[in-house]
């Protein structure tokens, strides 16, 4: 494998064999004048996948490597082992049930950060595909992001006014190196790498968004972010909470920057009670808003409702009806 290489591309997989192929072959086929490689990190799937990617090594061996087999080590320890083996100045990510659609992704992100070097992260617009519709959500953020900041978006990212998509990021790896401790994100409790690798580069540099939208994330039931089990529903927003709570204390935000935020999270938590039907929960953010004289009429209506299950019940068979099935939500 050539040390010239100037981009790495991190594919994350856990049981995905499916979806390689897709996912693999959209990244060979990058359209790039420089040399990039390909790092897997296959998190001890048991479906087959690993089998599948050496035969892709086989075939590219110059171009794919695995990281070393081993036990199952989480998404974070996965993250931080395929992350270190990445040769390449910059750093692109996809996970294995997400593709690329432009094939010419990686180098407009990589072009944009060689001629911008105070720039340190770059991401995109994507397509959101809604596999139980099968609908297709183009340009997601130019329908609910219109105006996507750039350059220091800390604050904005701890207040929920900014996301990024995962699949479209690319990073200098040498920030990574200097300011992500993922060992340190495991001590702290934290159940998944994207945001808090995020948070810590967005306050060490600047972001730059590209309108384009170069990848499609495609959206499934009881994947890691959107779990069927209500009781893991609620663990992946509260490990949210505690990870931005945790960048709220390491960099002293300021108090009102830290009181947006607690709103922001626990209007979150009252309407997913309220979807699923989860009163205890609900009335735990409601006492919060109500402290900060946050609550809505709406709110009181729907905090009433949930005391009679058998109404909120027939309330959400109506609103299923009527409702399109092409809401995606961002914690």
């Amino acid at each position: 494998m050539s040390d010239n290489c100037l981009a790495s591309v991190v594919l994350m997989c856990y049981n995905q064999k499916e979806y390689i192929p897709q996912a693999i072959t959209c990244i060979l086929e990058q359209a790039c004048d420089f040399e990039f490689e390909i790092i897997v990190g296959d998190d001890g799937s048991k479906d087959g996948s690993r089998a599948l990617f050496l035969e892709y090594q086989e075939k590219y061996p110059d171009k794919i490597r695995l990281v070393a087999e081993g036990p199952n080590k989480g998404v974070l320890g996965n993250w931080r082992d395929a992350v270190a083996l990445c040769r390449g100045k910059y750093v692109a990510v996809c996970h294995c049930d997400d593709y690329w659609h432009d094939p010419r992704k990686l180098q407009k992100q990589v072009a944009f950060m060689e001629n911008n070097p105070e720039y340190g992260l770059v991401h995109t617009d994507a397509h959101y595909l809604l596999t139980a519709s099968g609908a297709v959500i183009h340009n997601y953020n130019a329908k609910h992001q219109p105006v996507v900041k750039d350059g220091d978006v800390f604050n904005d990212m701890i207040i929920g006014k900014f996301f990024l998509s995962t699949l479209t990021v690319c990073f200098r790896k040498e920030l990574f190196d200097k300011y992500v401790d993922i060992n340190e994100y495991i001590r702290a409790g934290f159940i998944y790498e994207d945001l808090p690798t995020w948070l810590e580069l967005a306050r060490h540099t600047k972001f730059k968004y590209l309108p384009d939208s170069t990848a499609t994330y495609r959206i499934m039931q009881n994947s890691i972010s959107r779990p069927q089990d209500l009781t893991k529903r609620f663990g992946f927003l509260k490990n949210h909470f505690v990870i931005k709570n945790y960048f709220i204390n390491k960099y002293n935000v300021s108090d009102e920057l830290k009181v947006q935020f607690e709103i922001m999270y626990h209007k979150k938590k009252f309407n997913m009670a309220y979807k699923w039907s989860s009163y205890a929960e609900a009335v735990e953010s409601f006492a919060y808003l109500k402290r900060k004289r946050q609550v809505s009429t709406k709110m009181k209506l729907q905090k009433m409702v949930l005391k009679f299950p058998g109404l909120h019940s027939t309330i959400k068979k109506i609103k299923n009806i009527y409702t399109p099935k092409t809401a995606v939500s961002h914690t």
